[in-house]
C-alpha cells in the first residue's frame, strides 16, 4: 500500500513538474516576443542629409542600410549588404546603382539584382517621415 501511495506521489510530482515547466517557457517566450518589439532597432535622421542624386549609407542595429530619397520625398531604405559575399554596397551616381566593390554585382535602386553572381534581392526596412525626421527600422 506505501508502495502505491509512494509512486503516486513520484506521478503527480512529475506532471505538476512538467505543466510548470510549459507555462514557464510560455511565459519566458512571450515576455522575450514583448521585448523584442520595445526594443526595435530604429535611426532618426534629418531629411535634409539626404538627397535623390545620393543615397545615406546608414545603421539600423547591427546591419548597413542605403537610404533613398525617390521622387516626392518619399523614402525607401536597403541592405547595404551583398546577398552574394556580403560586402558593403557602394553607390555609383552615374548609373544610380548599388555595386559590390568584391565581384561587380549590380542592384538596382529598389535592390534587385541585376548583373553579376547575386541572385537575391537586398533586405528591405521600414521607413516613414515624422516631421523633419525619417525613421528607419528593421
Amino acid at each position: 500500500m506505501e508502495r502505491r501511495n509512494f509512486l503516486r506521489n513520484i506521478f503527480g510530482g512529475t506532471i505538476i513538474l512538467w505543466v510548470g515547466g510549459i507555462f514557464y517557457f510560455l511565459l519566458s517566450y512571450l515576455s522575450y516576443a514583448r521585448k523584442g518589439k520595445e526594443v526595435f532597432p530604429r535611426v532618426k535622421i534629418p531629411s535634409r542629409e539626404i538627397s535623390p542624386s545620393k543615397p545615406a549609407l546608414i545603421k539600423v542595429g547591427e546591419e548597413h542600410v542605403w537610404l533613398i530619397e525617390n521622387e516626392g520625398e518619399i523614402f525607401s531604405a536597403i541592405s547595404a549588404v551583398c546577398t552574394h559575399k556580403r560586402c558593403i554596397l557602394e553607390w555609383d551616381r552615374e548609373s544610380k546603382r548599388f555595386i559590390c566593390p568584391c565581384h561587380k554585382g549590380i542592384f538596382d535602386k529598389e535592390g534587385n539584382p541585376i548583373f553579376g553572381p547575386p541572385s537575391k534581392p537586398l533586405k528591405r526596412f521600414n521607413v516613414f517621415k515624422k516631421g523633419d525626421e525619417i525613421i528607419v527600422s528593421d
